[in-house]
């Protein structure tokens, strides 16, 4: 095996690593992550990740990328660095970085941003890839730079991450290099710059005054058979004109470059241009391309066809290329090195001149291949910034030996004195000789420079040249120039230039452009020469015109520029004596009148030359010159030596000269006037002259029209001028006009020449230089008095308060600054003198004058060369701050100027360092530093200056050493014979006021972290300076403010958000450690070490800092939670051995209980917020646990204390953790959990508190009863009472109530609104009658009282005519660890939303944990699932168990009512699940397993669910199961019947399905299932273990019970059809006869089969309507609707009474469920199973109408008509008592004797019993019941006992003969309960009777 060896080096993922679960020891690592590598053994890596050191391990080899690095050691510590360039490091990081902010951008939905950063980003790979490929050159790699920091500052403003602060060249800046002023000034700046990038994100040429473009040639595709020449130049296509030089390539007729040297590298320089030539002033620029092609007419062959050599080579006009080059002049297109561009060449059609194709080309947006026929030029383009000599510098690899330079055609818009030019540009426009022979119209212009005089220029003659064009005519003694004429860049001068020839054209438009380049010397004495001639390509002729003009002017000025119209000549060949008399004739037509004079019918003509009428010849002219001017007075001053006598006059004459024309000619006309003045410096005559010029100029230079050429002023002045007596002069001129300033005539040229002091400063130090080295510095000390005669005479101008010396006074001291720089660098005065001299001027200015503009001249100073020297600076310190200080103090307008003043001194003091001891004169006169600090508290933080004054505090600190702090807090100043430091602890109170508003309101932008943290590590000083000088100086007498400001202040610091290092990326992290350490650790420290200096005053600050100080240690770093958490035990002990003065004297508190409630109630505050984790539980109790422990008197409190903080701290964390969950049932379990952790420790206003929480969170989602029943929480802790409200149960939704009884008024309202919504109208019912009972028993406000009544009645009608649907509950088992704690392993019972079915509840849960498995089956759980990890759930429906009513008892209730009662005031369930059944399948084997559930609290609740306390677990046989079946079948059809009587609108169909789902059991088989049960052979005793053994007498109750629910449903079957009768539309008339014939069979089968015989009657069906629909409406909507209250472990005693009956088929309608039901009921209803049935225990009962009422008189006389008939069984007979004016009363509690009174009627009732088989049929048929509590009357044989278990069937009653209507309102019969007290709890195992309390007995006669 390989061994591991020592690779320390740095790495680079490459690809995803995920090993398995059991390679614990291999470390998974993504692409792109960074490895700190230890080992190797060659095949694998051992390291660990630089982002996240806990994660190390070992990695393949192949998976990672070694690079270069560098190894630093810190400490301990190794860090390793790329070698990569800073800029490659930063793109690196901040990709890491963006990547995953990317990806919430994307979660979140912020698509705009994503695109932005996603292309950012890739465009960032791309310039990294770039950039690491090191090809790029210098000027390219530092664009890549800037184009790589604009992107990564923009996105990171967009992400908002923090400021990057950099220089200009985009690198970043080290906070650590530079001083806090200069920080926070490159914070400004590159906010600034990234601002202006984002509005013009890629131009960054607008303000650049140099510009080049550079062309490169790839290829130029051309198919001609000639010569070629392509001459490119620039082209404005507004003005229609070319404004640059051409370029011109040369092909040969083979298509090769004639100079094959030029091979690759055809490049020009298009240079010289500048802002004007930008978007603002040409909009449009073109790069065109003209092909002209160099042969003949036509193709030269002759007629065999055979080439020939032709005597004249023709240029003709082939095409126009035109590349718009507008948006690369403006910056807007990037260079890219790969593109280049194809240019198509529009050809030229044989009418077309160059300048219409011109136009065509650059107006026409593409030309199509049809068109160019793939002819055209590849070319790249790139713009250049700087002149050309920076360009050549910069740009080595572009210009290179053969590029050409093609110059703008005028001056750049910076002429510096080096350049030299003598440029005439010539543009041959057009020319009309239509009035030649008609043959001759290929005409071809030749134009020549010819000297005046050949002879005294004394220039070469070339003697082929002029032999060879002797023989045309008019050359014959003129001498012809060489070679002076430039086509362009890439040709060779020429000596004539000819034009292109357009075809049988008589007036030809050229259109082109050259340049002639004569030498000054011979400017004046040359002319140009045209000559006009038609060509052939085999013919030579003669000229047959001729034009010329001079260069120079009649005034001896040049050519004026623009377009001349010049006059053509026709030549006369035959006279050719005098060649030259053209000289003497006139050039242009606008010397035609002069010339002509009176004689202008005279023809003009000098020798063969004569003036042709209607010819003419258009120019135009451009002179670039540095050496001509058009200017008559500039010009006369440039030669001023050949007038001397006009010089004054050219000297005023200047200063009305253009401005432009003198800058061009700056350099001459500055020596000029230097020349001038040094011819005259004896007289002096012209000295004030020439100074008022040399003003002007200079003037002018300084105007913002011309701020370019102060360069070429600068240079001039220190390479040009030489004038060594100017200083002289101009010192003497210009102190004269001082001392002579109230003259008006000097205070215009005063102030214009101290606008232009800089430069006359520069001009007379640098002739006193020169003097001084020319005469060995003889007349220093002459010129030192010269200069402080100067500044003397400055000093005491500005001591006048006159309104004309102000305007000269501003001058100075906005422009004199700017002189010291030169006095300094070149010595010319002493400076401490130069100090004086300017502390005189800033004193002399009259106060209130000038004011601002002082602060500016102060300012200059600051800035100045001057301050960095010691002595000066001193003293110009102390006058400086006592100004600034006065200002600053009286909040003048000037803040602005001051602040930037102080910023500078101080930035002064950190730069220099011997200007660091200066920093204690800013506070040792005046204390600059306080007002500093006053102005920041008084200041407005949002404004600007709050930030520029908070960084001058910031730096001012920052300088300050230890020493310098002691010094200062030494010597502030204290009153006399004071004792105390009262001014000290002023001034450390506003400090540390300062700091801590600043740290919670920081005045700096949030993503300035450099700023502050900088800000931070000035504070921490400065706090730990402070606190030495609290402690040593207000310890005794104690300052308690003072020490607690630094509390607040060094805690503030400590939390503050720039601090939490945990929020950070990690890369941010480390930067910060790097840097500035964990500096909550130093202050956490600090914080302790002046806790325990308090001593015994720490009980001052008990509860106080409680809550800042938790603050604090919940800061999740370890070693300051370690540090600072035993303060906690500290001020535990503090309170408790605090005395506390009593009655019996001064005794120890003995508890801290003020620490306790302070501590809870802000933990809860700070754990909410964010704070605290599973770590600080297990540190605070170690930390707090082991020295309560050891405590031997406060131990118990202690550990009960740390006990309940711990379970608290749980809690939070816990609700915290799901605060923020979706699901807000989570969110509730956890307020509920803290409420009752609240109510256990009686935290009163926590409780309520959280109480708001889950009352307003159930708002939210709708869920109004369990809101209003949270506020019935908050109501059981106010009392119906007066007394004043505590604070701690105020409430901030009722902030005027005062008083118990006024807020919980307001919430019994607010509590009834929210039962109302949650149509909880019962609940709402009990508040109501409480607050009536308040109204009218205590406050007696009988309005309030009379609208509670009044919402009492509405709850009591909601309750009866409004429809609510019970709510359906389900069980969840949340099995497995994988849930939350609160949550794992429970099971809960969950009150479902309004109509919401399982499958939607179960879907809500599932959304909840989408993946958690649900279990598909109820049986239990293993231990595995138990235990697991995973998450599992078991949904299923229960059923409440209704609870019995005591109001209800004895009672017949609406079951509108019941309703209510049987879903609600719940918590009892119950459910079950089958077991395993028999393989018959038969429901006879069906088995199930029933569980009843108990909860914690009752639903519904202050919850939605509630956690299962108690379950119990039993078997049902199948025996039970069908009762109850049938039982509950029974229960849906009763209330469905009474639905529909009630409310006749219902729709029918809930009806119809029903109904036939039990006619026609198709599938389930319907009460066919039950035949086993009724043959005899069936037996509740299972096989096994499953049941224990029952009687024959038990399972005979249990089926005889089966048989009266079978016969139940028969009778509620026939009265719901009988319902769907009068209600069933026509077209469902066939299903209902279905329903009738499946119900006839089905009553039959039950007759045969079963042996049941319905009571006769009681299953009777109509056949037809008996009534129609609207009468059915009408008949059944009085009807009160009755339900006897009772259903399981309950009994029910019915009073019948006996009636007479008429025909069997009469029907009776029931009041309590208006079914129609035939008298035989009363003989037929029941079917006894044998003897012994009154001990039967019997588990579930059903139930059928319990009273009936007639509906017609006829009905009453058919029951009076069966008194007579014999009954069938025997009778109980009931009597009781009634009165007209109420209903029945209770059964009586005390009498034995009924006590009838006078008006009440004895009701007599007959209950009809069934036959029982095998009983005696001597026995007594009745039994009468009086009213005396329910005593049996009359003997019976056997005893009849019923028990709460037992149902006694009542299926008829019988009211006396009365109205139905009257009996309905006072009469109805209603059900009387014998249980008083429910059975509650779980169902017992063993089925055991129990007695009804009720005393409801017979006893048989015979004993």
């Amino acid at each position: 095996m390989a061994q591991w060896k020592e690779f320390k080096r740095l790495g680079i993922v490459v690809s995803h690593y995920r090993p398995s679960e059991s390679d614990s020891y291999h470390m998974p690592v993504c692409v792109g992550d960074t490895l700190h590598i230890l080992e190797t053994d060659g095949d694998w890596y051992r390291g660990f990740l630089i982002r996240d050191r806990t994660v190390k391990g070992i990695v393949p080899a192949s998976y990672v990328h070694i690079k270069d690095c560098s190894i630093v050691k810190i400490g301990n510590d190794e860090s390793m660095f790329s070698k990569d360039p800073a800029i490659v490091q930063e793109i690196t990081s901040v990709l890491r970085e963006w990547g995953l902010l990317l990806r919430n951008l994307f979660i979140s939905n912020k698509m705009a941003d994503f695109r932005k950063i996603e292309e950012m980003m890739l465009k960032l790979i791309t310039i990294r890839r770039d950039m690491m490929s090191k090809k790029l050159t210098k000027d390219d790699y530092r664009q890549k730079q800037l184009e790589a920091t604009a992107k990564i500052d923009y996105g990171n403003m967009l992400l908002g991450l923090d400021l990057t602060v950099r220089d200009e060249d985009g690198e970043v800046i080290n906070s650590e290099c530079i001083g806090a002023i200069e920080l926070f000034r490159q914070h400004r700046t590159t906010l600034e710059r990234n601002a202006q990038r984002r509005k013009q994100p890629d131009n960054r040429l607008t303000q650049r005054h140099t510009l080049n473009l550079f062309v490169s040639v790839c290829n130029v595709i051309c198919r001609v058979g000639d010569e070629v020449d392509v001459i490119m130049a620039l082209y404005d296509a507004t003005s229609g004109k070319f404004f640059s030089e051409n370029y011109v390539i040369k092909y040969s007729q083979k298509g090769m470059l004639k100079d094959l040297d030029l091979l690759n590298n055809l490049r020009v320089l298009f240079s010289d241009l500048g802002s004007k030539d930008l978007r603002t002033v040409r909009e449009k620029v073109f790069l065109v391309c003209q092909v002209v092609r160099l042969g003949g007419m036509f193709p030269p062959v002759d007629n065999e066809g055979k080439p020939v050599k032709l005597k004249n080579i023709l240029r003709r006009p082939f095409g126009v290329a035109a590349l718009d080059v507008t948006s690369i002049l403006n910056g807007d297109i990037s260079y890219d090195e790969d593109k280049q561009h194809f240019v198509p060449i529009l050809p030229c059609s044989r009418n077309d001149s160059l300048e219409s194709v011109i136009k065509e080309a650059v107006k026409v947006e593409e030309v199509t291949q049809r068109t160019h026929k793939g002819q055209g030029i590849w070319v790249s383009v790139r713009l250049l910034d700087g002149d050309l000599k920076q360009v050549k510098e910069e740009y080595p690899h572009l210009i290179v030996g053969h590029t050409a330079v093609a110059r703008k055609m005028g001056f750049p818009e910076v002429i510096m004195p080096a350049d030299v030019r003598n440029d005439f540009y010539v543009t041959i426009n057009s020319g009309d000789f239509s009035q030649r022979n008609l043959g001759e119209r290929n005409i071809e212009m030749t134009m020549q420079v010819c000297s005046r005089d050949g002879k005294s220029l004394g220039i070469r003659k070339d003697s082929m040249l002029i032999g060879r064009q002797s023989a045309d005519v008019g050359v014959d003694n003129a001498e012809i120039t060489h070679n002076v004429i430039s086509v362009g860049g890439g040709a060779d001068l020429q000596s004539e230039y000819k034009s292109v020839i357009y075809r049988h054209q008589d007036t030809p438009r050229w259109f082109e452009t050259f340049k002639v380049a004569v030498p000054i010397e011979e400017f004046y004495n040359c002319h140009l020469k045209f000559t006009f001639k038609h060509v052939s390509e085999n013919r030579d002729n003669k000229p047959f015109a001729m034009s010329h003009v001079s260069f120079i002017s009649s005034d001896e000025t040049t050519l004026a520029d623009g377009e001349h119209d010049l006059l053509v000549y026709s030549i006369d060949t035959k006279k050719s004596s005098d060649m030259l008399a053209y000289l003497r004739l006139p050039t242009m037509t606008t010397e035609l009148d002069k010339v002509r004079g009176d004689k202008s019918s005279k023809a003009i003509s000098q020798g063969p030359y004569t003036l042709t009428k209607n010819n003419s010849f258009q120019i135009t002219t451009l002179a670039c010159s540095t050496k001509l001017t058009h200017n008559v007075d500039l010009l006369g001053l440039l030669n001023w030596r050949a007038n001397p006598a006009k010089l004054p006059i050219h000297l005023k004459n200047l200063m009305k000269v253009d401005g432009e024309e003198i800058v061009k000619f700056l350099q001459h006309t500055l020596d000029a006037l230097f020349a001038i003045l040094m011819q005259n410096s004896d007289t002096g005559i012209y000295d004030k002259l020439v100074f008022d010029a040399l003003i002007f100029v200079i003037g002018l230079v300084s105007d913002r029209k011309y701020l370019q050429f102060k360069p070429v002023l600068e240079l001039y002045i220190k390479e040009n001028f030489c004038a060594t007596l100017a200083y002289s002069k101009l010192t003497t001129v210009l102190t004269n006009n001082l001392d002579n300033v109230d003259i008006p005539d000097n205070q215009d040229i005063l102030y214009r020449s101290f606008k232009s002091i800089v430069y006359i400063m520069k001009l007379i130090i640098r002739s006193w230089l020169l003097f001084a080295a020319l005469y060995d510095n003889k007349g220093s000390v002459q010129f030192e008095v010269s200069m402080r005669q100067l500044f003397q005479s400055i000093a005491t101008m500005m001591c006048q308060d006159t309104n004309h010396t102000l305007k000269i006074q501003g001058a100075v001291l906005k422009f004199l600054p700017g002189v010291i720089p030169d006095l300094v660098r070149d010595k010319a005065m002493d400076r401490n003198e130069l100090a004086s001299l300017l502390i005189q001027m800033i004193q002399n200015v009259p106060k209130d004058r000038l004011s601002n503009q002082k602060l500016v001249f102060i300012l200059d100073i600051v800035n100045s060369p001057l301050f960095k020297f010691a002595e000066p600076r001193q003293m110009l310190l102390l006058v400086i701050v006592e100004h600034v200080d006065i200002v600053i103090s009286n909040q003048s307008k000037e803040l602005d100027v001051c602040a930037k003043i102080v910023a500078d001194i101080v930035h002064q003091t950190c730069t220099i360092p011997s200007a660091r001891e200066d920093l204690r004169l800013l506070f040792k006169e005046r204390d600059l530093l306080r007002t500093i600090i006053q102005t920041v508290i008084n200041m407005d933080r949002s404004s600007s200056l709050a930030q520029d004054y908070t960084a001058i505090m910031i730096a001012i600190l920052r300088q300050m050493s230890d020493a310098h702090y002691s010094i200062y807090l030494d010597t502030i100043p204290e009153p006399e014979h004071a004792h105390t430091y009262q001014n000290l602890a002023d001034f450390l109170t506003e400090i540390i006021m300062v700091f801590q508003d600043l740290i919670k309101a920081c005045v700096f932008p949030p993503d300035w972290n450099e700023m502050i943290m900088v800000q931070n590590q000035v504070f921490l000083k400065a706090l730990r300076c402070f606190s030495q000088t609290i402690k040593e100086k207000f310890s005794t007498p104690f300052e308690q403010q003072l020490w607690n400001n630094f509390f607040h202040c060094a805690i503030s610091f400590l939390t503050q958000d720039a601090l939490q290092l945990e929020n950070f990326s990690s890369s941010k992290k480390r930067k910060i450690i790097a840097r500035y350490k964990d500096m909550r650790r130093a202050m956490g420290f600090e914080i302790r070490s002046m806790w325990s200096n308090l001593g015994q005053k720490k009980i001052r600050f008990i509860p106080e800092l409680v809550g800042p100080i938790l603050e604090m240690t919940l800061i999740p770093e370890t070693e300051l939670r370690k540090a600072t958490l035993p303060i906690f035990f500290d001020m535990m002990q503090c309170e408790f051995y605090q005395m506390v003065r009593t009655s019996h004297g001064d005794v120890m508190n003995g508890n801290f209980r003020q620490f306790e409630n302070e501590l809870i109630t802000q933990m809860d505050v700070q754990v909410e917020g964010g704070h605290g984790d599973e770590q600080y539980i297990e540190l605070f109790y170690v930390t707090i646990h082991e020295p309560c422990a050891k405590h031997q008197v406060m131990r118990d409190q202690g550990l009960r204390f740390v006990e309940v903080i711990k379970k608290l701290l749980m809690r939070l964390l816990e609700y915290r953790t799901i605060i923020h969950d979706e699901n807000k049932d989570n969110r509730m379990n956890c307020i509920v959990n803290l409420l009752n952790f609240y109510r256990d420790i009686d935290r009163q206003e926590m409780y309520i508190r959280y109480l708001h929480k889950l009352c307003d969170l159930h708002l939210e989602c709708n869920n109004f009863t369990e809101a209003a029943c949270t506020l019935m929480l908050y109501t059981r802790l106010l009392r119906w009472s007066d007394d004043h409200l505590e604070s701690m149960l105020r409430s901030d939704n009722f902030p005027d109530a005062q008083t118990h009884r006024e807020l919980k008024e307001l919430l019994y309202h607010r509590i009834i609104d929210h039962f109302d919504k949650g149509k909880m109208w019962e609940k709402a019912i009990e508040l109501c009658k409480e607050l009536i009972a308040q109204y009218e028993f205590e406050m007696f406000d009988y309005h309030k009282l009379t609208a509670m009544l009044r919402k009492q009645a509405d709850q009591y009608n909601k309750i009866q005519s409004e429809t609510r649907h019970p709510p359906n509950y389900y069980r969840v088992s949340y099995y497995g660890n994988g849930f939350p704690a609160f949550l794992s392993n429970k099971t809960f019972i969950y009150r479902g939303k309004e109509y919401e079915m399982l499958g939607e509840f179960s879907s809500r849960i599932r959304e909840v944990f989408p993946n958690a498995k649900v279990l598909s089956t109820l049986n239990p759980p293993n231990h595995e699932i138990l235990e697991s990890a995973g998450k599992f759930l078991q949904i299923n429906a229960v059923n409440p168990v209704f609870k019995p009513q005591p109001q209800f008892v004895g009672k017949t209730v609406s079951e509108q009512i019941l309703k209510y009662w049987k879903s609600n005031e719940v918590d009892m369930f119950t459910y079950s699940r089958p077991l395993n059944p028999k393989k018959t399948g038969e429901i006879s084997d069906m088995w199930l397993e029933k569980t009843d559930l108990r909860t914690e609290s009752i639903l519904p609740g202050i919850l939605r669910w509630f956690p299962v306390k108690e379950h119990h677990t039993y078997k049902v046989s199948p025996l039970e199961n069908a009762i109850e079946n049938m039982d509950s079948t029974n229960t849906k059809l009763q209330i469905i019947i009474e639905d529909h009587l009630r409310q006749p609108e219902l729709q029918i169909n809930p009806l119809s399905m029903l109904l036939n789902g039990i006619c026609d059991a198709a599938v389930n088989g319907g009460l066919a299932n039950y035949k086993p049960f009724f043959s005899g052979e069936y037996t509740t005793n299972g096989e096994g273990d499953e049941e224990p053994r029952r009687t024959k007498k038990e399972q005979s109750e249990l089926i005889y019970k089966l048989k009266n629910l079978t016969t139940q449903q028969l009778m509620l079957l026939a009265e719901g059809l009988n319902v769907h009768n009068d209600k069933c539309p026509e077209s469902l008339r066939p299903f209902h006869d279905n329903m009738v014939t499946q119900f006839n069979k089905l009553v039959d089968f039950v007759k045969t089969e079963y042996s049941i015989v319905p009571p006769q009657g009681s299953v009777c069906v109509r056949a037809q309507k008996t009534m129609s629909h609207i009468q059915f409406q009408k008949a059944h909507s009085k009807a009160s609707l009755l339900s006897s209250y009772g259903q399981s472990n309950m009994t029910q005693d019915a009073a019948v009474t006996q009636r007479k009956t008429s025909t069997p088929e009469k029907l009776i309608r029931t009041s309590s469920g208006g079914g129609l039901f035939k008298p035989s009921i009363i003989r037929d209803s029941l079917s006894s199973p044998g003897k012994g049935h009154s001990k039967a225990n019997i588990r579930n009962s059903g139930r059928v109408p319990s009273t009936y009422s007639t509906d017609s008189k006829d009905s009453v006389d058919s029951a009076e008509k069966e008194k007579e008939k014999k009954v069938d069984g025997p009778v109980i007979e009931l009597n009781q008592t009634l009165t007209s004016a109420r209903p029945p009363r209770p059964e009586s509690k005390a009498a034995s004797k009924s006590r009838p009174s006078s008006g009440k009627s004895k009701l007599h009732h007959q209950l009809s019993l069934p036959n029982f088989s095998g009983a005696d049929n001597n026995q007594p048929s009745s039994i009468n019941i009086g009213s005396q509590g329910g005593t049996v009357s009359g003997s019976v044989a056997p005893t009849l006992q019923l028990t709460s278990n037992v149902y006694v069937e009542s299926p008829l009653a019988i009211l006396p003969e009365e109205s139905p209507k009257k009996v309905l309102r006072s009469h109805s019969v209603r059900g009387v309960f014998t249980s008083p007290e429910p059975e509650i709890g779980l169902r017992p195992s063993s089925h055991s009777s129990v007695t009804s309390g009720g005393n409801c007995s017979a006893t048989n006669a015979m004993g």
